[in-house]
């Protein structure tokens, strides 16, 4: 019985996985009864490590002549592996062989592409670090984002750099966490691997693109005002970078707000707002993404115009204003003499006056 692989001393990575094999010779043995049997291969094989409980190898044939297993330690410092062949009854021996293998913390570690391990870009740069004392195989170094294929890095010295790509440009409000695989080999051969956690985040505000009624337009009503429809185009933000996409848009008339409601297109918002008449009046819009960053404000000034057949009163004198309108529209009592000759209705100053409470 012997262990070939690990060596005496040899340093293992804490919490990566290495492999103990070893080989056994058949065996003679002499019988109770004086007969002798030859080359009598084990049964099996077992190891124990730090003097812990048996566990049973992998046979790598049908004698056991090979055999391997698979460890792996949680604690830095030296350890002991004991394997055992056995021989069943009536035979019955053992035989075994020691190794001590010294552990080192895990040489692998991610050099975060920005601070607190925050990505706010869909393609994002990695560093990684990796050191052991067999050395590293300079294009074994590989990382992988989201489970998805591995990526090989490029070696500058004792760092590792590439590009990693995630999944998706969507993350829910506040982000989300990605799971990145880190892979290596060292000079004698043993796969060292260590998961870590990266946060992606939608760090940019929305943007507004456009809306309608554009600057300028003159809606049309009445000198009361008109109701609009606003239609506002706005992203989050695209290109690149990581959405949690518009959650709300709000628009404002003069200071007055309303939420828009959106649409089959996401990027798409509708509103139906009252603009007064007379003067101008500005109408703002603004968007908010589901991280809670509000958009820059985008506003528009607009005038309520009134249908040509109208007269612009504002040309006129107050009075004559309320004459006018009075005349056209309202009917006075007929004369109440009776041989006074019937006339076209009409109002007098002093008759809107009294009407008004007015001398």
């Amino acid at each position: 019985m012997a262990i070939k692989t690990p060596s005496e001393g040899t340093a293992v990575v804490v919490g990566a996985t290495f492999r103990v094999a070893g080989t056994t010779s058949p065996r003679t043995f002499t019988k109770p009864d004086g007969s002798v049997e030859n080359e009598i291969p084990p049964s099996r094989v077992t190891y124990r490590l730090d003097g812990g409980a048996s566990q049973l190898a992998t046979a790598l044939d049908a004698k056991w002549s090979a055999w391997e297993a698979k460890l792996r330690l949680t604690t830095p410092g030296p350890h002991t592996i004991v394997a055992v062949a056995q021989w069943s009854p009536p035979a019955g021996h053992t035989a075994e062989d020691t190794v001590t293998v010294n552990a080192v913390a895990t040489p692998l570690n991610l050099i975060e592409p920005e601070p607190g391990g925050a990505v706010s870009i869909v393609d994002f740069p990695v560093v990684v670090t990796a050191s052991h004392p067999n050395g590293i195989i300079g294009d074994s170094v590989r990382v992988r984002a989201d489970a998805q294929d591995w990526v090989t890095l490029g070696q500058s010295g004792g760092r590792w750099q590439g590009r990693l790509r995630l999944n998706s440009d969507r993350v829910p409000a506040g982000g989300r966490q990605v799971p990145v695989d880190l892979q290596a080999t060292s000079g004698d051969g043993l796969l060292h691997e260590r998961s870590v956690q990266i946060t992606a985040v939608d760090e940019i505000p929305p943007e507004v693109l456009d809306f309608t009624p554009h600057a300028g337009a003159k809606l049309p009503g009445t000198a009361v005002g008109t109701t609009v429809d606003v239609v506002v185009r706005a992203q989050d933000p695209g290109q690149g970078r990581l959405t949690s996409g518009i959650a709300a848009v709000e628009t404002q008339v003069d200071g007055r707000s309303s939420l828009a409601k959106p649409t089959a297109d996401p990027w798409i918002w509708r509103d139906r707002v009252f603009v007064p008449g007379a003067d101008d009046h500005t109408i703002t819009v603004r968007a908010r993404d589901a991280s809670d960053h509000p958009s820059a404000p985008v506003s528009h000034r607009v005038v309520v115009t009134s249908p040509a057949d109208l007269r612009d009163l504002s040309r006129q004198t107050y009075l004559q204003d309320l004459l006018g309108f009075a005349t056209e529209h309202l009917w006075t009592r007929a004369p109440s003499a009776p041989d006074a000759a019937a006339e076209p209705p009409y109002v007098t100053a002093g008759q809107l006056g009294e009407a008004l409470g007015q001398d």
